[in-house]
């Protein structure tokens, strides 16, 4: 715009030209907001034109005419100070040293102006400072605000017009304002931009009872602040207290996922609202995910996994124990077949053992609140020898004579044999150790082999029938032995129990033997028939068990003797031999050890009293 007194150009928004100091009555375009209140301000003033003009201003000739426009009469000075006439060309000022407008004086031709462009300084108006008492606004000067800045305009506006103190009163309302906008605009950014502020609300909200602004104020503290778990764990209870669970059910798993510091409280949270609301799955599926072991360890009871094998699948050599682990002391389910396994499928109880042949084993987990656990599955694919029947060299028969049952073993198996009628087991069966001297009367032996890997063979049935003819009273005998361990000190009584026990001695005849009386002697071979007697102890259930002691009784004078075992005795290698089961093998017999003298087993004489005495 131009000034309509000196025709220079001019800024917009400013108050005062430059050049003449022509003031420009208009108020400037203000943010809405801001002019409403400085109207609201202005609307409070009112001018009292007696104040208009002061004392100094009046006597340097300053004056309303009727119209009540501004008028100067007195003398008026160059930009140096020195007095000049009414037609001096140039600008000029009155005797306060303010620049007068030339609508004061005489008129000056528009043109004559160009040469005085430089506007005062404000050192010029020393003396025009001093007489306002706005100390504060005086000390402000150009420099301390832009040259379009409304304040500044303001301020020069309060300086240069003849209305000052209406200027002075308008510039220190705006300021006033400006200061209480700018407060409340920064009280208004602190409480909107402050997670404290937001979370107090939040806290001060909830406790009077006003869920949905708390979690309002929860939520705008968290955006400003995304990464404090503290105020997540907060807003995720606001949220299950308004019942929006599903959001404080994302907010722990968030946690979670972020695994920051509140990782372990976040699983606790969890696995405390489900286990509020009985959901044992979703406890297993939380719990097999948490990578926190410490919160495995806690609640491992709500925990199905699949159950682990002890031997890896694949294809073996040999049997193989398989055993199957659980998580907790849930029950473990199986099939051999690769079926699914449930509840009515085999409970596992005992280690699986895999013998030679194809298996698909498929196994689950049920903890105790019913939750099954994924299928573990493995195929295994056994190959074992499978061992040889036993080979025994006393064939079924009836004999007369002293037998042995010998029985050829696999080297990489092992013999075991009843004689009660049951199939032998490694358990249950006696282990064929030495040949077997064959028992009188009727014997009915079974055999069986076994692998190394338990595996076992199929069984052989023998039957055999020793009757040996022989003038013997083996009950006598029996009850020589008796005395004979009481002479000795061995039992205390002749029914053969034990000094200072229950249990007792026992003795058996249950075998014969044809041995030589002499066997170092190899010029002769004078074979007899000898009655094994085997020494057993017998408990008060009535449990028997072989002591290892052994007698002999010839069958021709019934001398009795004690037996030993000895090893490395050559049977007979020939043809003849060999037809009776003796192929020439080392085999372990008995052998005559020592004689029990008649009187070693004689009954002491009993004491005639009576008879001493006489």
């Amino acid at each position: 715009m131009r000034c309509p007194h000196c025709g220079k150009e001019v800024k917009e928004g400013m108050l005062l030209c430059p050049r003449c100091g022509h003031e420009f009555r208009f108020i400037p375009d203000f943010d809405p907001e801001i002019e409403e209140q400085i109207s609201d301000t202005l609307n409070g003033l009112t001018l009292d034109e007696d104040d208009t003009l002061s004392e100094e201003e009046i006597e340097a000739g300053y004056y309303f005419d009727e119209n009540g426009e501004l008028l100067y009469d007195g003398l008026i000075f160059d930009i140096d100070g020195n007095e000049v006439p009414d037609d001096y060309p140039g600008q000029i000022y009155d005797s306060l040293g303010y620049l007068l407008s030339r609508g004061d004086t005489d008129p000056v031709k528009e043109e004559e102006y160009e040469e005085y462009e430089d506007d005062p300084t404000e050192e010029e108006y020393s003396e025009f400072d001093e007489e306002y008492e706005g100390e504060y606004v005086d000390e402000l000067t150009d420099e301390d605000f832009d040259s379009d800045d409304l304040i500044h305009q303001l301020f020069l506006a309060a300086k240069k017009s003849p209305k000052r103190k209406i200027y002075l009163a308008l510039a220190a309302a705006v300021i006033g304002l400006i200061i209480f906008i700018i407060a409340a605009a920064g009280f208004s950014v602190y409480r909107n931009g402050s997670d404290e502020y937001q979370a107090s609300l939040a806290r001060k909200e909830y406790d009077d009872g006003d869920i949905v602004s708390a979690i309002s104020h929860m939520e705008r503290a968290l955006s400003l602040n995304p990464d404090d778990d503290g105020l997540k764990f907060e807003l995720a209870d606001y949220y299950l207290a308004a019942s929006e669970d599903d959001k404080a059910i994302l907010i722990y798993w968030e946690i979670i996922y972020g695994k920051g510091p509140g990782l372990s409280e976040a699983y606790e949270k969890l696995i405390g609202y489900y286990r509020n609301e009985n959901d044992y799955k979703m406890l297993n599926e939380i719990l097999l995910a948490c990578g926190d072991n410490s919160v495995r360890e806690r609640y491992k009871e709500y925990i199905a996994q699949a159950p682990e094998f002890s031997v890896p699948a694949g294809e073996y050599d040999d049997v193989q124990t398989l055993v199957l682990t659980g998580s907790g002391s849930g029950r473990i389910f199986y099939t051999l077949d690769g079926t699914e396994p449930t509840e009515s499928s085999t409970l596992y109880e005992e280690p699986i053992e895999l013998g030679l042949g194809n298996y698909d084993i498929s196994a689950v987990y049920i903890n105790s609140y019913g939750v099954i656990s994924d299928t573990a599955n493995a195929t295994y694919r056994i190959y074992v020898r499978m061992p040889d029947p036993p080979v025994i060299y006393l064939e079924d028969g009836d004999y007369t004579e002293p037998q042995l049952i010998e029985v050829k073993v696999q080297n990489f198996c092992t013999v075991y044999y009843t004689t009660d009628g049951t199939p032998p087991t490694m358990e249950d069966g006696i282990q064929y150790t030495d040949p077997i001297p064959l028992p009188l009367g009727h014997s009915h032996f079974i055999f069986a082999a076994f692998s190394e890997e338990g595996v076992s063979s199929d069984i052989k049935e023998c039957d055999y029938n020793l009757n040996i003819e022989a003038v013997v009273d083996i009950q006598a005998i029996l009850q020589q032995i008796r005395q004979y361990n009481l002479n000795q000190g061995k039992t205390v009584d002749l029914e053969g129990h034990l000094p200072g026990n229950l249990s007792k001695y026992s003795y058996v005849v249950d075998s014969a033997l044809s041995l030589d009386p002499d066997p170092d002697n190899s010029d002769k071979d004078e074979r007899k028939i000898y009655f094994l007697v085997t020494e057993n102890t017998v408990d008060t259930t009535s449990n028997s068990m072989r002591t290892g002691t052994y007698y002999l009784i010839d069958s021709e004078d019934s001398s009795l003797y004690k037996a030993a075992k000895v090893n490395s005795i050559s049977m007979d290698n020939s043809a003849e031999g060999r037809e009776s089961g003796n192929d020439g093998r080392n085999v372990q017999v008995f052998k005559l050890s020592e004689e029990i003298k008649p009187e070693d087993y004689a009954a002491p004489p009993s004491l005639d009293v009576m008879g001493a005495g006489q």
